[in-house]
């Protein structure tokens, strides 16, 4: 028999990887990444791994000699290390796998022995059952927990990526960061034996009784003493997480204005609004709450903007006018991102509108009651502060002074914000 060695890398070894205060290598007792750490070599290390068989080939990014390939007759790999024996403890095992329909039944990690009472868990795939392509099982005795994946996404020659892990109160089954089953019995068979086998159904005497040999490739096998966060599943499936979505501040429009809120495009995701609609943006014509998500199998994100409608038909009257905003966002997103008076009342005869910072330095000014600040000063971003305004105009308006011009000063505050 020619056996061929792996590197064992326990998780003392490994750099930290940090994904929302969570450290992606706690818990990770073992760790075989493939990177071409083949040794024709009988040493040592046998007495933590045990090969047989296997072969080098491309991993899912086509870098060569970066999985190894199971023949699906003779091929095998043994994690022998006493650490993996965890017992009643939780765990996860994590793994790439490409299968191959040759063999009807496969088994694709073995832990335990093979004969009762002695505890088992497995994950095996089975071409010819389409019902249940996939099943992860823990048994003992009379004792069996099940979880079974029927959707058979890994008969379509591409990695797919594979955790299985058994949480303090039920076993779960993830494939491509999708959770594909669980089983929640209170009494979910424990481990007796710590071997972890890759490829085969581990004999009971043996070696040489192994049978249900795995053909495909498989990388990057990951064994934790603990379950992983859907955060860490995601990751470790390279699925990145939607980042926050943003639809902007609460803002107000004129009755007869529309408003279109927009978020970009994510791949794998998809986005759907309040009303059910799907698509990058929406259009908005009147007061309410508007709300989008944004998900995939793995994750989900959100927001929701609260839409005032006013009749911006009559001129600005005072400074507690609804027309005058208190606070506005120049953050590119062009959702509230000027300070302006919201109005088009014909009626307004003259405007100025200037604004000054805290130390009385005048920052903006116009004449012009359709433009609005947009937060710069001398061509720079203005801080975030509170700012003051004052606003000298004149209107007619209708039915006083039988349509006189009447002139006011007003005055007030609003707020940058960034």
């Amino acid at each position: 028999m020619i056996r061929i060695v792996l590197f064992l890398i326990s998780f003392s070894t490994l750099a930290t990887i940090s994904l929302n205060a969570q450290n992606i290598a706690q818990g990770l007792i073992a760790f075989l990444p493939i990177e071409g750490a083949l040794l024709l070599d009988e040493g040592p290390a046998m007495s933590e791994l045990e090969a047989t068989d296997l072969v080098l080939v491309n991993d899912r990014r086509g870098r060569p000699d970066a999985a190894v390939y199971f023949n699906g007759t003779s091929s095998f790999l043994r994690i022998l290390n006493d650490q993996l024996d965890v017992n009643q403890a939780p765990y996860a095992v994590a793994f790439w796998v490409k299968a191959e329909k040759q063999t009807p039944t496969q088994t694709l990690f073995h832990v335990g022995q093979d004969s009762s009472p002695a505890a088992n868990t497995w994950i095996k795939i089975n071409a010819a059952n389409a019902g249940q392509p996939m099943s992860y099982l823990s048994s003992q005795a009379d004792q069996s927990a099940f979880v079974h994946d029927r959707t058979g996404l890994l008969f379509d020659g591409q990695w797919h990526h594979v955790i299985a892990q058994r949480t303090p109160t039920e076993m779960q089954l993830y494939i491509d960061c999708t959770l594909a089953g669980t089983d929640s019995r209170t009494q979910i068979p424990v481990l007796s034996n710590g071997t972890f086998t890759f490829g085969a159904l581990a004999g009971f005497t043996s070696p040489e009784t192994y049978s249900e040999f795995f053909q495909g490739a498989l990388d990057e096998i990951r064994v934790y003493d603990r379950p992983l966060t859907r955060l860490e599943i995601a990751q470790l499936s390279e699925t990145i997480p939607v980042p926050r979505i943003n639809l902007g501040a609460d803002t107000t429009i004129c009755l007869s204005d529309e408003l279109t809120l927009v978020v970009p495009p994510y791949k794998g995701y998809d986005i759907r609004w309040q009303d059910g609609s799907l698509g990058t943006s929406f259009v908005v014509s009147g007061a309410g709450t508007y709300s989008v998500e944004v998900s995939n199998a793995c994750f989900s994100a959100g927001d929701d903007i609260q839409v005032t409608s006013i009749d911006c038909t009559c001129p600005l009257k005072n400074k507690e006018d609804e027309r005058i905003p208190n606070a506005f966002t120049p953050n590119g997103d062009e959702l509230n991102s000027s300070f302006r008076v919201l109005t088009y009342c014909q009626d307004i005869l003259a405007f100025n509108m200037k604004v000054f910072n805290r130390w009385g330095q005048l920052v903006f000014e116009t004449n012009d009651y359709r433009t609005g600040w947009n937060g710069e000063f001398k061509n720079e971003p203005a801080p975030s502060d509170t700012y003051t305004w004052v606003i000298d105009f004149t209107y007619r308006e209708e039915g006083i002074n039988n349509g006189n011009p009447v002139s006011e000063v007003v005055s007030g505050d609003v707020t940058l914000i960034r």
